[in-house]
């Protein structure tokens, strides 16, 4: 319904709203809240119980198993294999637990536990099994009830379901099958430890235990039969490499032998026979050459008393003689006898005389003997030197064998040291067989452990009815305070005729019928229907104008919306066609300079004429336009102009309505709507009557009180 205020309002059916309106402030909302709380209280308790009921009794309970697993992160290498037969910590650990979380979700291995449980037996995992959906109970009815032409087509696409579905292959099933099952499967780590926990969710507590941990062993079997397989690929390449170095053991051991056979080389201290040969010889040289120095020494002592007879020289110990040793003592003897008595009985003494004849043959004993000494001495020397020369010939030719065998010798001392190192390899190759030999294929070395085994749960995981209580309590009262909300709007704004008068005190002149949402303007329905209602109602609103004016009619009208919307603008120029339409001469005046929308209203072109007459640039008769619908002038704005209220106060604004108002019978005029910036009101003046239109049921309250 849309109501009219004489000088006061009009309630339009069908106006635009401003985004901003009965915008509420949360003061307000808790006010609102507060005063309907037990409307909230009795939507929260209505809305949980009915959740906790539907929970109860609509939806079919679900249990949740959980197995746990402990990822063990060592690996198994074997370094003579360019590989380790042992254990070696990640650096980081969690790349190989997200990779165990995946193979767990596999397909091969969901399928694996699906076949072996039978799952497709199950209506829970089997699709065939259970009855139509709803969604495929829709889709049925959709099919059989749209024509034929447009239900094929659906059907052929996919929309629709078929009228006769065939019976699914086995392969289908079990896909079918497996796909649920994964859907079901939960695996979970904390992104900080080694735990893996696996769960299954299903409608019998029993079988959610039993596939948890059937899919657990399928795991730990798959690893067992990888690792067994690795253990067994790795013996072989044990068992193969250790005869590959046997044989190369072999073959340098042979070659060593042919070598040593070839040269004739023999391990002694030194390293070889003609090493060791080189040695003696040359250590045997070194005695030699002294000995022969010291024969030659003594051999020269000797001929030296043999020659001279020298007193004082004593080459006993260089003659090596006891004879030439007593007779040089016996010579010594003498020297002091002949002393003696020349002393006491002078030189001619006969006993001086017998004494010289004494030391006389002393002497030349000792030269005697002395030259049979130096004879052997010589024979001494001379075999020594010949020794000598032997020796050193011999070292000679040791030297030269020993030189063209250096390089045999080095080679065999490789093929030693290859023989050696392929020895210790061998041994490690065999501790090492020994070892794998020995290793345990528990689940401890699979990589992998079972922590804990699922057991059947003995409470649902879903659905959860006192959580569905809740969010239904919470749901229930946010419910209820959006309606309450939305009551208590209502309120806010004016419904009837009465609340306006009552609240402003102006009359109310005209009530116009609410239009249907999506409808064409009021101003081009009443061109449409002349004689319809809302035409009706705005010839009954001029008629009222004119008793609101003391029976005088008023020939100037000032249409002005309450709130920021275009709704003035369309009653406004309706009210000018049924007047024209009625024979009278109107001029219809586009006021609003800051958001001008008559002449989209009215559909026709936009123009400044009022613009022009205000600026004083043109006289206002030069400016007019002409409505295509109705037989009446208009006076359009055009584009918004900022400075609205400089241009409203001029002069020429009240010249020119003046003397419209002696051209015309009727000069209606489109104001701006009531808001703060108040530029209606320079027209208020030089109208004869000024219309408030307010909108039933959306204005509000505040909006009247700017």
């Amino acid at each position: 319904m849309a109501e009219l205020t004489a000088d006061g309002a009009v309630l339009p059916a069908g106006a635009e709203k401003a985004a901003a309106r009965n915008r509420l402030s949360p003061g307000q909302l808790v006010k609102i809240l507060r005063r309907d709380w037990p409307l909230l209280v009795f939507c929260g308790l209505l809305a949980g119980a009915g959740a906790y009921v539907a929970s109860k009794t609509l939806i079919t309970p679900r249990y949740t198993a959980q197995a746990t697993l402990a990822v063990e992160t060592r690996s198994f290498m074997i370094p003579e294999l360019q590989g380790v037969l042992g254990s070696e910590q990640m650096a980081d650990p969690m790349p190989v637990v997200r990779s165990e979380a995946q193979i767990l979700q596999s397909r091969a291995l969901v399928r694996s536990v699906v076949q072996d449980l039978d799952l497709t037996a199950y209506p829970e995992f089997n699709g065939a099994l259970r009855g139509p959906t709803f969604k495929e109970q829709v889709g049925g009815f959709l099919r059989d009830h749209l024509p034929a032409s447009v239900a094929d087509p659906m059907v052929d696409s996919g929309v629709l379901p078929p009228a006769n579905p065939g019976k699914p292959s086995p392969d289908v099933v079990l896909d079918g099958a497996v796909g649920t099952v994964q859907h079901d499967i939960g695996i979970a780590n904390d992104g900080r430890s080694l735990i893996i926990n696996v769960e299954f969710t299903s409608e019998q507590p029993d079988l959610s235990a039993s596939v948890a941990n059937h899919l657990v062993q399928r795991f730990l079997d798959a690893k067992q039969q990888m690792r067994t397989s690795a253990n067994k690929e790795a013996n072989q390449a044990l068992e193969k490499r250790i005869t590959e170095v046997h044989d190369e053991i072999d073959q340098l051991e042979r070659r060593i032998l042919d070598t040593r056979q070839k040269y004739n080389l023999v391990q002694v201290r030194a390293g070889s026979v003609g090493q060791q040969q080189v040695e003696d010889l040359s250590a045997a040289l070194t005695r030699a050459s002294a000995d022969r120095a010291q024969l030659e020494a003594n051999y020269q002592r000797a001929a030296v008393l043999a020659h001279t007879g020298a007193p004082g020289t004593d080459g006993s110990d260089a003659l090596n003689s006891g004879i030439v040793g007593t007779l040089r003592d016996r010579e010594a003897t003498a020297e002091r006898r002949v002393a003696e008595l020349r002393t006491t009985l002078g030189p001619g003494h006969p006993s001086v005389m017998a004494a010289e004849a004494e030391l006389a043959s002393a002497r030349g004993a000792v030269m005697t003997e002395a030259k049979r000494v130096m004879a052997g001495l010589g024979a001494q020397a001379q075999a020594a030197k010949a020794r000598e020369t032997d020796l050193r010939n011999q070292l000679a030719q040791s030297q030269t064998v020993a030189s063209t065998q250096s390089s045999v010798q080095a080679e065999l001392q490789q093929l030693e040291k290859d023989a050696d190192a392929r020895r210790a390899l061998y041994q490690t190759l065999i501790q090492r067989a020994e070892q794998t030999q020995a290793m345990k294929e528990g689940p401890e070395q699979n990589g992998a452990r079972v922590v804990s085994l699922a057991v059947p749960p003995t409470n649902p995981s879903s659905p959860r009815p006192k959580l569905a209580a809740g969010l239904g309590l919470l749901s229930g009262v946010a419910f209820g305070g959006l309606i309450s909300v939305g009551l208590r709007r209502r309120e806010r704004n004016y419904a009837t005729a009465a609340e306006v008068e009552a609240d402003t005190g102006l009359p109310v002149v005209g009530v116009l019928p609410r239009a249907k949402r999506g409808r064409t303007s009021l101003a081009s329905r009443v061109v449409k229907e002349p004689t319809g209602v809302e035409a009706e109602a705005l010839r009954s609103l001029r008629v009222r104008l004119r008793f609101g004016s003391n029976g005088a009619v008023p020939r100037s009208v000032l249409f002005v919306a309450a709130g920021e919307d275009t709704s003035g603008a369309d009653i406004a120029a309706a009210f000018a066609r049924v007047a024209a339409l009625d024979g009278l001469r109107v001029l219809l005046i586009e006021g609003d300079l800051q958001s001008p929308s008559v002449a989209g209203k009215l559909g026709v072109t936009p123009a400044n004429g009022l613009i022009k007459t205000l600026t004083g640039l043109e006289h206002w008769s030069e400016n007019l336009s002409r409505d295509s619908a109705a037989p009446m002038d208009l006076l359009l704005a055009g584009t918004p102009q900022p400075a609205a209220s400089r241009l409203l106060e001029t002069m020429q604004l009240q010249s020119f309505m003046a003397e419209a108002r002696e051209e015309y019978n009727l000069v209606v005029v489109d104001g701006h709507p009531m808001t703060e910036a108040m530029h209606s009101l320079a027209f208020v003046p030089i109208v004869d009557a000024t219309v408030l239109v307010v909108e039933a049921g959306e204005t509000g309250r505040e909006e009247l009180h700017v």
